[in-house]
């Protein structure tokens, strides 16, 4: 199109627009200039009512060159004074640059490590963000929503949020915060903030005296990698459990976990990377000890995955050795037969035993006794226990890999484990995965209904 007076792209040109510029190439595409190379073919410098989502589903539906991942088209793409206008599920601009732009009416996934300079974003509903100060500067977010973000380092002269919305998100280190000019932004619940300057700054919404749903209690280490605990927080907010992020950073002394400590119905303790076991005093391995230990104090369902499940067992007596192949792979689990192992058992049974064909490729019976099931593995270091070392009345080991590794846990009555990433699989609809993950949800329940909610704080 270059004839007449250029016109906004239309969605199915952008299809087309993308292909030209960016399928014909022998190698991938740096630093590609989006408002040069719209302007040259005709078009203004704009996106107006473009779904995003559908253009990549159009793209992937084409026979791909291997140089070209679709899903990262717009990753260190230069946008200047380009505006986006009633648009969806704006992806995958990571290292982005924009300058000039405004957005107004969109939703984006994935905004992350980009730079923006002179940008106004109105009425955006941000998914999975991460922004500090080095990307930012003369930015304004109006009526904006953030949730599972990262806004970090900030100062107030560089970005200005007015009436905001934050849900299950980070605000960290921002050190000459005006909190007057903060107190007109909703801070949800399950919002951190970390910066002993914002103690004059409440939630402006409270759980209630009787509350209406369980309280989760998630470590969330926004510095130690979050893609699985991301996925772990899709599957339990679409539950319709409640949420309250916690960093290491913040100590039990913290106002928030003193005002909500009385409606703890579970803990959570996702994975991260290695357990540093010669370092006990490391802020989260001494954080997450402690947090472990309240835990047991006061019988609370607690859920342990990945680093999570090595901690557990290392505070049962466990060792920690390293492993070299477990990374980014898809394991076979070996499930015991075991009636003694009496929360996660009837699951294996029950998918063994269904007939449809989906189930049998999910759970079978192994020859030897138990059951087998895939999941997905990510670590670098295992558990074991010695010889005698462990009560076996106490400490039940569920699952083994095929090579023996240790894979799931129960302990006592209300504690579980899993080396593997079950939550990476619930997107899937892998209904093993889910089962075994909603099990530990089962125990949320049974305390949150027995739980006195008049009883004293915990975190004193």
């Amino acid at each position: 199109m270059k004839c007449g007076m250029p016109q906004p792209i239309t969605q199915q040109q952008l299809v087309s627009f993308i292909q030209k510029k960016f399928l014909s190439q022998t190698k991938p595409l740096q630093e590609f200039d989006w408002t040069t190379n719209l302007n040259a073919e005709g078009f203004t410098s704009e996106f107006i009512n473009i779904n995003f989502y559908e253009v990549l589903k159009a793209l992937n539906s084409t026979t791909l060159p291997d140089n070209v991942k679709t899903s990262f088209l717009m990753v260190k793409g230069h946008f200047t004074a380009i505006n986006f206008t009633n648009c969806v599920d704006i992806w995958c601009i990571e290292e982005a640059k924009f300058h000039g732009c405004q957005f107004q009416n969109c939703s984006s996934k994935g905004f992350e490590s980009v730079e923006l300079k002179n940008c106004i974003f109105e009425n955006v509903i941000f998914e999975s963000a991460m922004l500090s100060d080095l990307d930012c500067s003369e930015v304004g977010f109006i009526r904006c929503k953030f949730a599972n973000s990262i806004l970090k380092d900030f100062l107030s002269e560089d970005v200005n949020f007015k009436a905001c919305e934050f849900n299950s998100s980070f605000l960290l280190d921002i050190p000459d915060i005006d909190t007057e000019s903060y107190k007109d932004n909703k801070l949800d619940k399950s919002t951190l903030m970390v910066n002993t300057a914002w103690d004059d700054i409440h939630f402006s919404t409270h759980y209630t005296d009787i509350p209406d749903k369980p309280l989760l209690l998630v470590l969330y280490c926004h510095d130690d990698g979050v893609i699985y605990a991301n996925m772990l927080l899709n599957f339990l907010r679409e539950k319709g459990v409640e949420l309250l992020l916690i960093h290491p950073k913040m100590g039990f002394a913290h106002p928030i976990l003193n005002e909500y400590a009385n409606r703890i119905n579970g803990i959570v303790l996702p994975g991260g990377p290695d357990i540093p076991v010669h370092n006990p005093h490391h802020q989260r391995f001494s954080f997450e000890k402690n947090l472990l230990q309240f835990a047991i104090d006061n019988h609370i369902p607690t859920l342990g995955i990945c680093r999570g499940h090595q901690l557990i067992g290392y505070f049962f007596g466990a060792k920690i050795i390293p492993v070299t192949t477990h990374q980014q792979s898809i394991i076979h689990v070996k499930a015991k037969e075991s009636k003694s192992h009496r929360l996660l058992q009837r699951k294996f049974e029950k998918y063994s035993r269904l007939a449809d064909e989906e189930s049998k490729k999910l759970v079978q019976a192994h020859a030897k006794g138990g059951y087998i099931y895939k999941s997905e593995c990510n670590h670098s270091q295992a558990i074991f226990f010695k010889k005698n070392s462990r009560d076996k009345q106490h400490i039940k080991i569920v699952s083994r890999g095929l090579d023996n590794v240790i894979e799931a846990m129960e302990i006592g009555d209300h504690i579980l484990t899993f080396q593997h990433h079950n939550e990476a699989l619930v997107a899937g609809k892998n209904k093993i995965a889910k089962a075994l993950l909603k099990q530990y949800l089962e125990l949320v329940n049974t305390h949150f209904q027995t739980l006195d909610h008049t009883r004293n704080k915990f975190f004193q």
